[in-house]
This record gives structure tokens, sequence and C-alpha cells, in this order.
């Protein structure tokens, strides 16, 4: 969300549609899909006259079955441009291995759940464990530079906080010395003790590793 780059209409159009998997509010969506007023009664628009959206009795928006068939059609195109097979794992080797961790620790994993923040704005996260607090975990896009990946880790951080919860971050971008000296002066010392950034391009066992590593820390921290 933090990027200046550009972003075709499938991308706005898939997050607005991912936004509305649960009934959401037009200035939530606005937030998620970081659109400006113009773009959003544009797209909305768009997608209610094409049968992708539908406007519930209490004037909030949600996704339709027609709509939902299209966020999964779009995410294969995405995985086909993000998940080249000679750079590191595939965003689908990424999943499945963090699945399978998270079922190896006995954790309930719930995907794309919305959790209202502190702010009083919603914010949908791919996958949710319902710890206390809740823990949250990411799988970042693709980075065209490091300052991108910043920007998409401060993002992630922000909603986090937000929700007062727990953080697993993964990147689908190398994550080299001057990307983790980078962090480490920006975020303060309580924000990395809630945050784990972990490297979803090392090699298969080291990443389970890590990741296991990662999540088994937290309940920990958190007493």
């Amino acid at each position: 969300m933090g990027s200046n780059r550009y972003r075709s209409s499938n991308e706005i159009i898939f997050l607005v549609l991912k936004s509305c998997l649960k009934p959401m509010k037009k200035t939530h969506i606005s937030y998620y899909a970081n659109l400006n007023s113009f773009q959003l009664t544009k797209y909305l628009t768009m997608l209610i006259d094409n049968g992708f959206l539908t406007t519930t009795k209490d004037n909030k928006l949600v996704t339709t079955h027609r709509g939902m068939l299209l966020v999964e059609r779009l995410e294969k195109v995405f995985e086909l441009y993000e998940d080249p097979e000679d750079e590191g794992n595939s965003l689908n080797d990424v999943k499945k291995i963090l699945r399978d961790v998270i079922e190896d620790i006995g954790y309930d994993l719930y995907e794309n759940y919305t959790i209202r923040g502190i702010s009083g704005v919603s914010h949908l996260f791919s996958y949710v464990l319902k710890l206390n607090p809740l823990v949250v975990v990411a799988i970042g896009g693709l980075a065209s530079d490091d300052m991108e990946g910043i920007n998409k880790i401060l993002s992630f951080i922000v909603q986090v906080m937000d929700v007062d919860g727990f953080g697993v971050y993964i990147s689908m971008n190398k994550i080299n010395k001057k990307l983790r000296a980078m962090l480490n002066n920006i975020l303060q010392e309580e924000v990395k003790r809630r945050i784990k950034v972990v490297d979803g391009t090392s090699s298969m066992e080291t990443f389970r590793e890590d990741l296991y590593t990662a999540l088994c820390d937290i309940p920990l921290l958190i007493k």
C-alpha cells in the first residue's frame, strides 16, 4: 500500500474485491485499496454494475460469488508473474510451508480474517492465529527495490500495532544485510519484539526452520 508504483486495473480490482470478502464500508475499502474518492467511485460502480459486488441492507459492500471467482482467477494470474521458477520459493511453496508449520505447532489458522483496529479501521489479514493477543501473518508481494520492501513491512507493522497484536512478515524479496540494517535503524525495540520478519526466499528447509522459530517464539513473548 505504501508504494507509489504503477498499479494495473486488475491489481486494484483484486484489492477491492478481496477487501469485501466480508461486508465492508466504503471508507475501509478506500484505505485497504489505497484509492482516492474519485478512483473508489469509479471502481465500485464498475464492479457493482458487472455483478462482482453487491450492497447489503446496512449499506456496506460485499463480494458476490461471481466476484470471488474473479479473485481466485486474478490470484492465479499474479502468481504466474510473482513465482519465476529460478528465483527462490514460489508463493505456493511458501503458503504450503506456512500451513504445514502452523499445523505442526498445533495452532488454528484463519484465512482472510478482518479485525477492527484501535483506530476504528478494519484490517483484512491473510492469516490470523487466534492467540491472546492475536498473531497475524502476512506474505509480502515482490518489491522492486529495498525501499519498496521497507514500505511493505512498515505498512504491515502499522496494521499489526493497530490491532494490538504480534506479527510475522514473510518477505518474498531477499532480506540482505542492507535491508536488515535499514529495519534495525527504523524500528523501535518494542516493535522488533512484536514483529518477526522471515526471509521467504531462503532454501525451503531454512525457511521452514526460521518460520517455526518465529511462530514458537511469539507465545513466549506474550507471556
